[in-house]
């Protein structure tokens, strides 16, 4: 009898356990839902668009394409070599149930979101369950509420390629999870699943390499009764242990990394390229000095949040709050039995997880690239509730005042609560980024069929600007990008082939343009209709380029007038009407003095300028340069016709300079706005070798590229120099500009001509791999110093005859006199 009312009293336990589990496991998805369910209405943005491509191509009778990417490269894609062929497979179910629905998708990344919450909240609780059920229960949940309404996640979440980061730590977590309740339960079933989790997870994002360290430093911290230590002090037998616990996850790494180097031919892999260089700039800069981790703490949008936002103040508040907790409870709570092990163990398990994006880790204050630090925010949130929520095993508490030790408990609790509160408004906010940007894609591309459908063929739509980015929400980068959403399914009707950009290839400063390549364009103008997006009103409006005049001798403006308004002062000149199409550098000779209470000020100045369409001086129209503020003439020099800014103003009114302000025997000598045609080299491709699509890409037809150049302008020019880019990189991606005035230092290879004007050709087997290629030409004096600017580059991309046998030396050419 007492037996059977044991049991009934255990089993009502249990019952009541899990009651508190599922009510637990509900408060997450709802908190999970209350930040994002919005999201549910976004749209495909960025990469998106490139995995749509691929799925239809995979659906359109070449499923093949998945298996392969098993053993190849991503997709098989130039660029970039990365190893995720999990991730097409989510994708892949994904387009199966919903096709070109983008709800479906964002369904599934809402659905890892909440996985990754829940495998948080098990496996913390299992971490913990030494100071009792009850303690753990309540804590893992605190951290797992606090990782499930990060203010970090949107872009994972919201963005649907960004699933990357939550399946690869939703399985990550669930075989940390699972790989402890085989060891706690002596569970072999639980340990074999936990093995193929962290299979899923590595073939889903490289990030999950750091599971076997994290098992292993696991088993350093665990509990002697857990860790199977025979004497209290022996570290080796510990050391032992551990890799006998975890050897089979050591070997499976050991695999995945010899599969990963034989498909992409490469261990390491990333960004290539141009990009990838980019990338890889100063760690401690991007973590620290730049105030990257400064953002995780204050993780708010600035295109969102003002400076003065109050939520900044609360947050600031409620850290403080919980310092003051932590402090309260060393003073009051003396027994430690245990907790600093874990705050340990949760400090090292970040650090751990931060390794991996080393490379690539870069935070802005837009919150742009927050998805590296979406696996990290896991360990962040546990150590937040450890260092907050005051956890005493049984043991120790009966030494305790009960009613003092409740009470500080309880005060712990309810200021997690506040900052998870605290942090669902901010993630919310930021969220909204995503939300908007998915619609305002949607706009554009019905603002581009309608009127596509009123536009009679075979004339074309130029579109001279794309949508980037909304706060830090990815909109589309580039030409490849719109082409696959005025495709189908995204569009009824092909469009795409009416339509001509002006956007980088791949990735890069969206301002720049090519300004040789527009006016060739324009020189046919009654076949385009141009156009620039309004993400303001969400509209196409009309630009009037055609019939720039050339400006056949430099425009001097006459005197400026000072003017000032409060604390600010700037040379403002008399009304102009002056084609920007038709300009290419402003010139200026100035002096001023710079006096020495105001040495901190950083000598810059600004160009700003009006037209009729926009007659305000609104600050999206500036240019800057370095300024010498000594009271003598130094002659500045404003590139503008590589600025899109700049080159669709149609015509300029007005032009205002800025300078740091209080200023002395500030005196204007001259202001010129002249051509390029005596500095800037012609190149062109061949039309006969090079197929210029409507991207701006030219693409090989021919076993060789064949180009004409024009450099007889240029005074003073000994010598004639191309030069060619490595694999993927993109000149303007080293020096942030188009007009170059020295060679670059990461060319592949240079091409010496003699003649002034000409035709030149490089093999295709110049070109060591498939990839994107630039070619430009620079004019050298006899003391090989660049005269002028180097040319405008011309895209170019090597598929078919590219790979063969690379020329050793320097490239062989083939001249044409003309």
């Amino acid at each position: 009898m007492l037996f059977c009312q044991a049991k009934s009293e255990n089993e009502k336990s249990a019952l009541c356990r899990r009651g508190i589990d599922l009510l637990f496991v509900v408060l997450l998805l709802g908190l999970n839902l209350l930040v994002y369910w919005r999201s549910l209405s976004g749209y495909f943005l960025a990469d998106d668009f490139v995995h749509v491509a691929y799925l239809q191509r995979v659906f359109a009778g070449h499923p093949e394409m998945l298996l392969q990417n098993f053993w190849t490269n991503w997709m098989q894609t130039e660029g970039t070599q990365f190893y995720r062929p999990f991730i097409s497979l989510t994708l892949a179910l994904d387009w199966l149930f919903w096709k070109a629905n983008a709800l479906g998708f964002h369904l599934t990344n809402i659905l890892y979101q909440v996985g990754s919450t829940i495998f948080l909240f098990l496996l913390s609780r299992r971490l913990l369950r030494e100071f009792g059920d009850w303690q753990a229960t309540l804590c893992a949940f605190l951290a797992a509420a606090l990782f499930a309404v990060h203010p970090l996640h949107p872009e994972v979440v919201s963005w649907i390629i960004g699933r990357v980061d939550s399946v690869c730590t939703c399985f990550s977590l669930a075989a940390f999870w699972l790989f402890l309740k085989g060891q706690q339960e002596k569970n072999r079933l639980a340990y074999g699943v936990a093995i193929v989790c962290f299979v899923v997870s590595l073939i889903s994002k490289e990030m999950a390499i750091t599971l076997p360290p994290l098992l292993f430093l696991w088993c350093l911290f665990a509990p002697k009764d857990e860790a199977q230590v025979r004497e209290s002090n022996a570290v080796l037998e510990r050391l032992r242990q551990a890799w006998a616990r975890t050897w089979p996850f050591w070997l499976t790494l050991g695999l995945y990394l010899i599969v990963r180097t034989l498909s992409l031919g490469t261990i390491a892999g990333g960004y290539t390229g141009s990009v990838g260089e980019g990338l890889s700039g100063s760690l401690w800069k991007r973590f620290f000095e730049d105030g990257g981790m400064l953002r995780v703490l204050f993780p708010f949008d600035i295109e969102v949040f003002s400076p003065f936002d109050h939520l900044r103040r609360y947050l600031k508040t409620i850290y403080i709050v919980c310092a003051a907790s932590v402090v309260v409870r060393l003073l009051w709570l003396r027994a430690d039995s245990g907790l600093s092990r874990w705050i340990i163990f949760a400090f090292g398990w970040l650090v751990l997880s931060l390794i991996p994006t080393y490379q690539v880790w870069n935070l802005t204050d837009n919150l742009l690239g927050s998805r590296f630090m979406y696996m990290s925010t896991a360990p962040l949130c546990l150590l937040i509730g450890l260092l907050v929520f005051p956890l005493v095993k049984a043991v120790n508490r009966e030494t305790l005042d009960q009613s003092r030790f409740k009470l500080i408990q309880r005060a712990c609790a309810l200021t997690l609560v506040v900052l998870v509160l605290c942090y669902a408004t901010i993630a919310y906010k930021n969220n909204l980024t995503w939300v908007h940007a998915g619609q305002e894609v949607r706009d554009l591309r019905e603002a581009l069929e309608a009127k596509l459908s009123s536009l009679p063929e075979p004339k074309k739509l130029v579109l001279m600007n794309l949508p980037q980015r909304i706060g830090g929400a990815h909109q589309i980068y580039n030409a490849a990008m719109l082409w696959v959403l005025m495709q189908w399914p995204l569009c009824v009707n092909n469009l795409s082939s009416r339509i001509l950009t002006f956007e980088p290839m791949m990735y890069g400063d969206s301002e720049l343009v090519n300004i040789a390549r527009l006016r060739n364009l324009l020189k046919s103008a009654q076949n385009y209709d141009i156009y620039v997006w309004d993400s303001q009103t969400r509209r196409l409006v009309a630009l009037n380029l055609a019939g720039a005049e050339k400006l056949s001798r430099e425009i001097k403006l006459p005197g400026f007038s000072v003017v000032s308004l409060g604390a600010d002062q700037f040379l403002a000149s008399p009304p102009i009407d002056i084609s920007s199409m038709a300009t290419d550098f402003v010139d200026l000779d100035l002096s001023a003095t710079l006096p020495s209470q105001a040495k901190n000020i950083p000598p810059y100045i600004f160009l700003s300028w009006t037209s009729a369409q926009k007659p305000l001086f609104d600050g999206t129209r500036r240019l800057a340069l370095p300024a010498t503020l000594d009271g003598k003439n130094h002659k500045y020099r404003f590139a503008v016709s590589q600025h899109k800014n700049w080159a669709l103003t149609e015509r300029v009114n007005l032009v205002r300079l800025d300078l740091p302000t209080p200023l002395a025997d500030v005196q204007l000598n001259g202001m010129t706005f002249l051509s390029g045609e005596k500095l800037i080299p012609q190149l062109f491709a061949d039309e006969n070798y090079l197929r210029e699509d409507a991207d701006g890409v030219s693409r090989l037809t021919k076993e060789k590229a064949v180009f004409e150049y024009d450099a007889s302008q240029i005074d003073g020019a000994d010598s004639f120099v191309v030069e060619v880019s490595k694999p993927n990189s993109w000149f303007e991606h080293y020096s942030g500009q188009m007009r170059d005035q020295e060679l670059s230092k990461h060319a592949l290879t240079r091409i010496v001509l003699k003649e002034s004007k000409g035709k030149f050709e490089i093999q295709s087997r110049v070109f060591p791999m498939p990839a994107y290629y630039q070619v430009r030409l620079a004019c050298l004096n006899k003391q090989g110093e660049v005269i002028g600017f180097v040319s405008d580059s011309i895209n170019l991309q090597v598929s078919e005859f590219a790979g063969k046998k690379r020329l050793s030396g320097k490239a062989k050419i083939k001249r044409y006199a003309i």
